[in-house]
């Protein structure tokens, strides 16, 4: 009976576990039987959420089903399919729909439409957006990545403005980007002020080079008449533009470029050896590592956000220079600096709240029912602390001013429950409250966490090893 009310509710949460065993079917089936129900007639949804409603309101089963011959398969009808249908698609999300219906018919024997697929999926709560895009890396691709980033994460500001990051980027007049949007009313889609003329394959586009760096930049140079070539690299970058950034900054300076074909020709190197340029090692597949990707997109929007857009490749190579130009010298030292990329905003966040939630102690604190220590501590262990170890994962590169932002919110909690003064030392203060320092269990709770992450895939072990060293439990 019970298995019986579980199987009707499977109807308004398709996603309900008791389908998914061919056993506990077979069971309702047997159950179904019971009660005088056939396998041959089917029930409309009105009449199966008439049988649903009954149910809820506390029905019996002989009250909802007397002496019917309502089928079972029409009763569930759609519901095993349906959960076999998400389970395929949950398993290979980035299929399309003839590739969802082939694998549902391989895994049930019947054949479905690409319309009754869409429909089952938007039920299940699937639905088609466009995948994110990445570069494809290997293992070896992985590793270098992170060996890199470990590498660099330490260096200062006065490091980076000693390195030169350059790329090339190619910018034509028909961008396949659709970034710009129009507003138009439902069903005017194909009226001509609503439609864009682009041609299948670009008909002119032309490359670029650029270099930036803290508080400099270097004026744009157009690549013309074909493509970048070893020889090219050196007569027309090297030679005229880093050469003299190495002989302005000394020999602090750092020369970043990435390992196309054209930057790790044999000469390249014998004529940064010759002029004394010291090259930056790059990984292998790491644009997104490059902060001048990131001046490439908006010279982009800027370009495409012109009034009158390029029509020809002279206009468009006097446009791309008069947009490098105006870009302001804060965007890019920006995204070289990365002063956005840091733990100090979420940080102040979780401070801030937690400095809100110390309030609840000290109401307590004067209170003759929760002032002992140990209903304080753990209060604090319940409300505060959790909200000081959020994202505990990144504070290991976060910078000690911004880890005692933290510290301070726990030494007042321990003071809260100690009752010690401001005078006592803080080492005391948390002794008597028993409590550890963030910074320990900080470092505590990232290796379990990665070794938590490692029991799972032991294949990514060399990607996640920390050197964290002896670690003691507490």
């Amino acid at each position: 009976m019970i298995a019986f009310i579980r199987a009707l509710k499977v109807l308004t949460r398709v996603d309900s576990c008791c389908f998914k065993s061919k056993f506990y079917r077979k069971d309702l089936i047997d159950e179904l039987k019971i009660f005088g129900i056939s396998s041959r007639h089917h029930i409309d949804d009105f009449m199966r959420g008439r049988i649903i409603g009954k149910i809820e309101e506390g029905r019996k089963i002989t009250d909802v089903l007397p002496g019917s011959s309502t089928s079972l398969a029409a009763l569930f009808h759609g519901c095993g399919s349906h959960l076999k249908l998400l389970e395929c698609s949950r398993r290979h999300g980035e299929v399309v729909l003839e590739q969802v219906a082939n694998q549902f018919l391989a895994a049930s024997g019947k054949q479905i439409s690409r319309k009754t697929v869409a429909r089952r999926l938007r039920g299940g709560g699937l639905y088609a957006r466009r995948p994110v895009v990445c570069v494809p890396l290997t293992r070896q691709h992985r590793t270098a990545r992170l060996q890199w980033c470990r590498e660099h994460h330490n260096c200062t500001e006065q490091d980076w403005a000693c390195v030169l990051f350059s790329d090339e980027s190619r910018f034509s007049l028909s961008s396949d980007c659709r970034r710009q949007l129009i507003w138009r009313e439902s069903g005017t889609a194909y009226r001509p002020e609503n439609i864009q003329e682009k041609d299948r394959y670009p008909t002119c586009s032309i490359m670029v080079w650029a270099g930036i760096m803290i508080n400099v930049r270097k004026r744009l140079h157009v690549v013309a008449n074909g493509t970048m070539t070893g020889q090219r690299y050196i007569d027309e970058v090297l030679l005229p533009h880093v050469r003299l950034f190495r002989g302005a900054v000394g020999d602090k300076f750092v020369f970043m470029d990435d390992n196309a074909t054209c930057h790790r020709t044999l000469t390249v190197q014998v004529c940064l050896d010759s002029e004394g340029i010291q090259r930056l090692v790059w990984p292998a597949r790491s644009p997104d590592l490059n902060p001048i990707e990131n001046v490439w997109d908006a010279l982009g929007r800027q370009v495409a956000g012109r009034n009158y857009p390029p029509t020809n490749k002279n206009t468009l190579i006097r446009e791309l220079t008069e947009e490098w130009d105006k870009l302001p010298q804060q965007l890019l030292d920006n995204v070289v600096q990365n002063s956005e990329v840091n733990c100090g905003k979420h940080i102040e966040k979780i401070a801030d709240k937690s400095r809100k939630r110390l309030k609840i102690l000290k109401y307590l604190s004067g209170r003759d029912w929760g002032s002992d220590a140990s209903t304080l501590r753990i209060t604090y262990i319940t409300l505060v602390r959790p909200v000081l170890e959020y994202g505990y994962q990144i504070f290991q590169v976060a910078s000690p001013t911004n880890l005692k932002k933290l510290e301070r919110v726990q030494l007042s909690a321990a003071r809260i429950i100690t009752g010690l003064r401001y005078s006592c030392p803080t080492d005391i203060v948390l002794y008597e409250a028993d409590i550890q320092p963030l910074t320990m269990r900080f470092e505590v709770n990232s290796y379990r966490y990665f070794n938590k992450i490692k029991s799972l895939d032991p294949s990514i072990e060399p990607l996640l090893s920390l050197e964290i060293g002896q670690v003691t439990n507490v």
